[in-house]
């Protein structure tokens, strides 16, 4: 499994100079030296992705639980389950 910032992960945004915005993704760890995830530039889709980044680690918590409660299936959901969490652990 690879080491990756525990969540939960939360969106900030941070106002540069000309007017210009930056979306910076960081771990929601109440320290005033906050792990920083990842720095987007603020525009067209960023923003959303941005979001999807953010719930990643809510996302893998989700996609075990179901790979847990499916067990025994043979169904195209496992796969992608097995598969989405594969990628996720650096496996894929």
């Amino acid at each position: 499994m690879s080491k990756y910032t525990e969540g939960p992960w939360v969106i900030a945004k941070r106002n540069l100079t000309h007017g210009e915005h930056e979306v910076l993704i960081k771990q929601a760890n109440g320290t005033h030296f906050p792990t920083w995830i990842a720095d987007i530039a603020e525009s067209g889709n960023q923003l959303d992705n941005a979001q999807l980044i953010a719930a990643a680690p809510d996302l893998l918590v989700a996609c075990k639980e179901a790979q847990y409660q499916l067990q025994g299936m043979d169904s195209a959901c496992v796969m992608i389950l097995n598969d989405a969490i594969k990628k996720a652990e650096g496996g894929g």
